[in-house]
């Protein structure tokens, strides 16, 4: 793997990602299969007119799953060590 990632000093927020990567993993036949691939993210201030991307009005969140160990730490509130 490997990443150059740009983060603005002022909010922490990142602006720019460029990553690559290249792995190799056991195949359901018994050779290896190899892949990689490539990621390149910008974030800038939509241009005036550009197309919006917004969820439909009738959209409904879904569920998280239950997170045991946050849980626990909320309702134990450092009394016992993990």
């Amino acid at each position: 793997l490997s990443a150059t990632v740009l983060i603005d000093a002022t909010t922490g927020a990142w602006v720019r990602v460029d990553a690559q990567a290249t792995y190799t993993v056991s195949g359901g036949s018994g050779g290896p299969l190899n892949g990689q691939f490539e990621v390149h993210a910008l974030v800038a201030a939509a241009a005036e007119g550009a197309p919006q991307v917004v969820a439909p009005a009738e959209a409904v969140a879904l569920p998280e799953r239950h997170r045991y160990e946050v849980e626990r730490k909320r309702l134990l509130d450092g009394l016992a060590a993990p």
